[in-house]
């Protein structure tokens, strides 16, 4: 099968959740044997230009162009409303998958006001509804968000998850290790104050962060795929600790990571983070509550044994993360609409 893939930005590790998970369906659908191909934006709306948010006719054109010279079977539509614009979600005459990573044309937000993006954000947000209707199939990276959409009126959405691979480095074993693990964008939606305000009230540990964003915290850095991988792979326990109230989650590549890497999980209880942990039989703890936090990170870094029998249950849920999975359930929806 040949697929069109059609993102604002390139995959990889360079921008955020959806390209890493772009990144690792790519190399599933090859393995499975299927010609795949990215459509990305070029980085262009900025300044004056960010105006064309609402509406590329140049990104269209594009992807007309791309479907004449690759001629695909099937495109498959990601995050394209900073970049790209809606006007990729026009029919094209080739069967379409929009897959939702976020909702922030479904009730969610990441940009706030004053900032033009929200503005433009809430203009767009009936259009890409509307859109979206006319699509063949819409899929959400997790049940919050399939239920969202058919909340929104798009009643065949489906959730698949999203892929994580098995670990690329070694894994420790859990009683040798004292490492408390954030990996995230360091921004206040994402947790970390409240992360390190609880992180205070602990004995023993080190806390390791792997990110960058607009926050100054100290130790912090951003870290490849594989360097996070080996960072999962010396933790006792991975925090998830989202605000909800600032910026719902559509799911959580790192939660799910956790697990892969066998080590337990500590979550807030932003649905869709949480419905990661009780999949994998992670702790939910309340968003912003420093004290249940705490209480929970001090609980596995005093419990090494409790802790390694944790990993190894998560470990073993967490196939259902397994890109080759993620890849069967796409390639079921691309049959149905072919």
């Amino acid at each position: 099968m040949r697929v069109l893939h059609v993102n604002d930005h390139p995959p990889g590790d360079g921008h955020g959740g959806a390209e890493v998970f772009l990144s690792r369906l790519l190399a599933a659908q090859r393995e499975r044997g299927h010609a795949v191909d990215v459509l990305a934006g070029d980085g262009s709306h900025h300044g004056p230009r960010a105006v064309l948010d609402l509406w590329d006719p140049r990104a269209a054109r594009r992807l007309q162009d791309r479907i004449g010279l690759f001629r695909p079977d099937v495109v498959h539509v990601h995050n394209v409303l900073r970049e790209l614009s809606p006007s990729v979600l026009r029919p094209t005459g080739i069967p379409t998958v929009l897959t939702v990573h976020d909702l922030r044309s479904f009730g969610g937000s990441e940009h706030r006001l004053p900032d033009p993006r929200a503005v433009t954000g809430l203009a767009l947000d009936p259009l890409v509804r509307r859109m979206a209707g006319r699509i063949a199939a819409v899929v959400g990276v997790s049940e919050v968000v399939a239920s969202t959409l058919r909340r929104a009126g798009l009643p065949e959405a489906q959730a698949i998850p999203v892929p994580v691979p098995v670990p690329t480095g070694p894994l420790l074993p859990i009683e040798q290790c004292h490492d408390v693990v954030f990996a995230g964008r360091l921004s206040e939606d994402k947790g970390i104050k409240v992360l390190l305000e609880a992180f205070r009230r602990v004995s023993g540990g080190r806390l390791v962060v792997a990110g960058d964003g607009p926050l100054s915290v100290p130790g912090a850095r951003r870290m490849t795929q594989a360097e996070v991988s080996a960072t999962m792979g010396r933790a006792r326990v991975v925090v998830v600790p989202s605000l909800p109230g600032l910026r719902r989650e559509g799911s959580s590549l790192t939660a799910a990571e956790s697990a892969r890497h066998g080590r337990p999980l500590i979550a807030s209880d932003d649905p869709a983070v949480a419905e990661v942990a009780a999949t994998v039989g992670g702790d939910v703890v309340r968003a912003g509550d420093v004290a249940a936090l705490a209480a929970r990170i001090q609980h596995w870094l005093d419990s090494p044994t409790e802790a390694a029998v944790a990993g190894a249950a998560a470990a073993e849920a967490a196939v259902v993360f397994d890109p080759a999975r993620v890849s069967e359930r796409y390639d079921e929806v691309y049959a149905r609409i072919r």
